[in-house]
């Protein structure tokens, strides 16, 4: 064998059951003693970019382990919206939408309501790490 041979990354191939190669396919691969994360173990969260260019994201694909941050910076002159339909997006608002079922069952007004519910989104990520 020689050395670059030696050397050279392994080749991986993904098959589903039937042999097909399996398209999309991610490995991802960490080491036990990664200092990563700040979720109470004492280990620093990495922050990842999800950029918008050219109307497009970049990269098109991020791996973000959990405890990571990401940022969401737009380069194109016109505004976009990034919605997340993460477990714990959609924990969230289900907690909001128990809140105003509660509220509006104890006839509280909807300016009220929107003044609470203002207080409480900037507490998103306590709420969902928690």
């Amino acid at each position: 064998m020689s050395v670059a041979a030696a050397n050279a990354p392994p080749t991986l191939l993904f098959q589903d059951a039937q042999g097909a190669p399996l398209a999309g396919v991610i490995l991802f691969q960490t080491q036990a003693s990664e200092d990563r994360h700040s979720d109470g173990s004492g280990l620093t969260p990495t922050v990842h970019v999800m950029d918008q260019v050219q109307r497009q994201f970049v990269p098109d694909l991020l791996l973000v382990a959990a405890g990571d941050r990401v940022s969401f910076p737009n380069s194109d002159s016109i505004r976009h919206h990034v919605y997340s339909f993460s477990p714990t997006r959609a924990d969230f608002n289900a907690l909001v939408e128990a809140l105003q079922l509660a509220m509006d069952d104890h006839q509280i007004s909807i300016s009220a309501q929107n003044r609470l519910l203002a207080l409480l989104a900037p507490m998103h990520a306590e709420i969902v790490n928690r």
